[in-house]
């Protein structure tokens, strides 16, 4: 499950034309931060998951990260 949401925010970051350090920059992260996250080496705090949330406009959610999917008709 954790990769699915590794690939999310690597996904995301690509599709944004982000490197890992502007997408730390945006968070308040370090680069190495991000590097983390993308191999799966480390998972976002509530804090961090909360900014990944608004810096992505919700397009990744903590629920990419904890492996649950929204359920259709409810909110995120």
């Amino acid at each position: 499950m954790v990769w699915l949401s590794v690939m999310r925010l690597v996904d995301w970051r690509k599709k944004k034309g982000l490197t890992q350090k502007q997408l730390g920059d945006g968070l308040e992260l370090e680069q190495a931060t991000v590097a983390r996250y993308e191999t799966g080496k480390r998972l976002p705090q509530r804090d961090e998951l909360d900014r990944i949330y608004r810096f992505t406009g919700g397009e990744v959610t903590a629920n990419d990260f904890v492996g649950q999917e929204p359920v259709p008709g409810e909110a995120a």
